[in-house]
């Protein structure tokens, strides 16, 4: 399965965030455009994936909350 639909992922970073101990997945694109598609109107397709990730997906078999991020790649 993929989560977004036909973009070219560049990158992905996990990082832990030491205050909240939650897992934060970056997702980088190349373009606006296809961050855009991955975000989705008003932020509804990201929202709903990590709506997924927060009820379904476990990391490193803990109870760790993961959010995902889309992010543009620096250049």
């Amino acid at each position: 399965m993929n989560l977004f639909p036909d973009l070219y992922i560049h990158d992905i970073k996990v990082e832990c965030d030491l205050y909240s101990n939650m897992r934060i997945v970056y997702v980088y694109f190349l373009s606006f455009e296809e961050r855009g598609i991955a975000v989705g109107r008003r932020g509804d397709y990201i929202k709903a994936i990590n709506a997924i990730f927060k009820k379904y997906v476990k990391f490193e078999k803990a109870e760790v909350p993961i959010k995902i991020k889309c992010e543009l790649i620096q250049t």
